[in-house]
């Protein structure tokens, strides 16, 4: 019997991303061809909720929203969240997705038109800018349902997973995509006078996405033996 996971992301788990020059970002969404599609784990049926610009705060607004999610929460057998720069706030006047089933993977992503305001704000972690994704955590952590999650970037030890499965990804993530050229995009921007402009490094490519689907597949498949 297969596995039915949801995963939960932001735009690294969109898909595939490309260079795009008139994109104001310098890069779109290629095609729904992300690292899931390369988990080297049979029997999973998987379903993809994507936040471009989202983290914590967003996977826990739509796990308290179970009336969008498709299918109940109930029909999971496990969460498994894709955690990169955080915290983030991204505040969205409505949860409207867009759906594309790419390989048998149903891949819903946030529409742009639902977004209000984004902020990162990775470089200035302190306790207030932390609370609100601490408080998202600590929500999932009280579902009733068995969840795992990983970094795309170094633990930055700033979160109390509580039940959350910390899935020990080895080499990490970063360690393995942003140091190769062929597993990102790698753009010029020109930024405002009050920043330099340079270079900025992008989204997984497809090698990039295969990478992760790999690093990830081995910690995945053990946890998933155990719940």
């Amino acid at each position: 019997m297969n596995m039915r996971g949801l995963i939960l992301g932001c735009s690294i788990s969109a898909g595939t991303h490309k260079l795009d020059p008139k994109n104001p970002l310098g890069e779109v969404v290629d095609n729904q061809i992300g690292w899931y599609n390369f988990l080297a784990i049979d029997n999973l049926d998987l379903v993809v909720y994507s936040f471009p610009g989202g983290g914590y705060l967003n996977y826990a607004t739509l796990l308290d929203n179970l009336g969008l999610l498709q299918p109940h929460i109930s029909k999971f057998d496990f969460i498994l969240l894709q955690e990169s720069f955080e915290p983030r706030f991204l505040l969205t006047e409505n949860l409207e997705f867009s759906h594309k089933k790419v390989n048998d993977i149903n891949h819903y992503t946030l529409k742009e038109t639902s977004k209000i305001v984004s902020i990162r704000s990775e470089k200035d972690t302190t306790n207030n800018h932390l609370s609100f994704s601490r408080f998202a955590v600590a929500y999932i952590s009280s579902i009733n349902k068995s969840c795992a999650m990983f970094h795309c970037r170094q633990d930055t030890k700033q979160f109390n997973y509580g039940n959350i499965k910390v899935l020990n990804v080895k080499p990490s993530i970063d360690e393995v995509i942003y140091k190769n050229p062929d597993y990102h995009n790698e753009m010029y921007m020109e930024l405002g006078p009050w920043q330099q402009g340079g270079q900025i490094i992008g989204h997984p490519t497809l090698e990039g996405n295969k990478a992760i689907g790999e690093l990830v597949s081995k910690p995945l498949q053990e946890w998933l033996k155990t719940i």
